[in-house]
């Protein structure tokens, strides 16, 4: 067992010394909790050298840390999946995504602001790279502007041996390493979760294994790792990433490093190039299929368009052709009218904009009136709409001196997301029938929806029609019978997450 050459009281980066590199001892604890799952859950950190202070900006910063741990809340393993792949699942991002934002504001941090669809479409190591950077912007701090293959090399060997990477002396290119520090964790769903223990639940308590006491220099190790001080004048910061399916589950591993002289010459992938990433990858489209005839209503004509993937506001305009005499659209989507069918045949195009920035449309042309037929789709999405990883391909030749290669892992997890949970109203009109209606949109993250199914009081599902009004309608229950009904999409991508349920007396 290694001596550690660190003070007892010193747990920050440290500088290399020309004679070689401080490394400190590591001890690994296992801690299962009956809310993880019962692999258990091992955060670990390795720190080198070290690097200059910086007095803090935003929130808790090194040398400080936060007083105590951080309760997920909400608490995302009612969500998430402990297997040996990535859960990427909208239900189980966004409520770890939520957790990190509470925690957040504790510190008086902001909340996260990207595309959580650009998110769950990047590879695992690319959202590492991601979710590292997000916490040093939005305290204040620079970015780590690089990714490169080298420092991958020795990210994944840390992943692969369920450690914490070591660092090179020498960048690719010939940059000095003056200062760097490694993290490593396992049994994590996802890198969001990974990252809520590293930053808001890594002191006494927690399952950090390096922190056995509330004084032990282990104690926050991982996030002081994650918010390093910038880079100094002549220098940058670089980034590996890790990850490999062992016995415990997902066994991740970050290394980051400060290189000072020239550039690295094996970038994978540059913070430019994942912001523009996370300005958008959404699917954002008109989901109405066609419009009611009017002489289908018993009054007056009122029907709501209605769109899928909208994750901001949004508002509706006639942008082309004319409405028949008499009917209107509203911004908020109701078009409305009287209830006879016009004589001849009025072909207009309307187009929903969210309000937010950058603004996304998407458009479709509709007709009313004699012949009528149904509309044809035009979609705007935002560019990078990529389904290859945005890292470049990573596999080399071993040098000719290296007697066992270092095993590489580019992109071998991926994710099909399925649609969200929709949000429904359900009632009883008439008697033994329900009608059920979805509130907002459903999230299909760019895959048609298929069809819906429905569930009454069991597991079993259903498929179940919906009219052209946009309403699902049940029939043939029993008057005076209270009952629990979900609602589900289903696109190529499979069965989608549950409504929550809906109890509705049947008239």
């Amino acid at each position: 067992m290694r001596k550690s050459n660190l003070k007892a009281k010193d747990r920050r980066l440290h500088s290399l010394s020309p004679l070689g590199y401080l490394m400190t001892l590591f001890a690994l604890i296992v801690l299962c909790f009956s809310s993880i799952p019962a692999s258990g859950i091992q955060p670990s950190r390795s720190v080198g050298s070290a690097a200059h202070s910086e007095a803090p900006r935003l929130g808790v910063l090194p040398p400080k840390n936060p007083p105590a741990n951080e309760p997920p809340i909400p608490n995302y393993y009612n969500e998430c999946s402990a297997q040996q792949t990535v859960d990427n699942s909208v239900s189980c991002t966004e409520v770890a995504l939520a957790a990190i934002d509470n925690a957040r504001a504790n510190e008086r941090v902001r909340s996260m602001s990207f595309d959580l669809n650009a998110f769950e479409m990047m590879a695992p190591l690319e959202q590492l790279f991601v979710i590292v950077n997000l916490e040093r912007i939005d305290r204040g701090l620079q970015p780590v502007k690089y990714v490169t293959t080298q420092l991958d090399q020795f990210a994944q060997t840390g992943a692969d041996d369920s450690t914490d990477p070591t660092s090179p002396h020498t960048l690719t290119g010939g940059a000095t390493v003056s200062s760097w520090g490694s993290i490593w964790a396992v049994g994590f769903p996802n890198v969001l979760i990974a990252n809520y223990f590293w930053m808001y639940d890594d002191g006494f308590g927690s399952p950090n294994g390096d922190c056995t006491s509330a004084r032990a220099p282990g104690c926050w190790a991982h996030r002081d790792i994650i918010l390093m001080p910038n880079a100094r004048s002549g220098c940058y910061l670089a980034m590996g990433d890790g990850l490999d399916v062992v016995a415990r589950g997902i066994s991740y591993a970050d290394l980051l490093v400060e290189g000072c002289g020239a550039l690295p010459g094996d970038v994978t992938l540059t913070w430019a190039d994942v912001e523009s990433a996370l300005g958008g990858t959404r699917h954002f489209n008109v989901s109405t299929q066609s419009l009611v005839p009017p002489s289908d209503f018993p009054s007056s004509y009122s029907d709501w368009l209605e769109t899928e993937n909208a994750s901001t506001s949004y508002s509706w305009s006639i942008t082309s052709g004319t409405l028949p005499p008499g009917f209107a659209l509203s911004s908020a989507g109701q078009l409305t009218g009287p209830n006879s069918d016009p004589t001849q045949i009025y072909s207009f195009t309307v187009t929903a904009s969210e309000t937010g920035a950058p603004s996304i449309t998407a458009s479709k042309t509709f007709s009313l009136g004699s012949g009528e037929s149904p509309g044809t789709t035009t979609t705007t999405t935002l560019s990078t709409s990529t389904t290859t990883p945005l890292m470049t391909t990573t596999t080399t030749t071993p040098s000719t001196t290296t007697t066992t290669p270092v095993k590489m892992t580019t992109t071998t997890i991926h994710h099909v997301s399925i649609p969200s949970a929709p949000r429904i109203r359900a009632t009883s009109p008439t008697k033994g029938d329900v009608s059920v209606i979805i509130v907002g949109s459903v999230n299909s993250h760019g895959d048609a929806v298929v069809e819906f199914q429905t569930s009454i009081d069991t597991s079993i599902w259903h498929n179940i029609s919906r009219l052209a009004n946009g309403r699902f309608l049940i029939r043939h229950l029993r008057s005076g019978k209270s009952y629990r009904i979900r609602l589900r999409a289903v696109s190529k991508a499979g069965a989608g997450h549950p409504s929550q349920e809906m109890s509705v007396r049947v008239k």
